[in-house]
């Protein structure tokens, strides 16, 4: 998380996509009205996806890791 911290200061900054290289899972932060404010909005799962409302667009996780070759998960 340092280098999110380091990118918090950039007031310019207004989001902060992370995607899970081991599952299908993302993180967006998105900076709030607030000073030092930030939202946090989670997908999980193929099924799931990210609404980034600004620009009328979903990213459904299915697409994202489309070419991606997932490590199973160890029971």
């Amino acid at each position: 998380m340092l280098k999110f911290e380091h990118y918090r200061g950039i007031p310019e900054l207004r989001y902060y996509f992370l995607l899970d290289q081991e599952r299908p899972h993302a993180e967006l932060f998105t900076r709030a009205s607030e000073p030092d404010r930030w939202v946090l909005s989670e997908a999980n799962g193929m099924d799931g996806g990210i609404d980034l409302p600004d620009w009328n667009l979903r990213l459904p996780l299915a697409d994202l890791y489309r070419d991606v070759e997932l490590t199973p998960e160890i029971a």
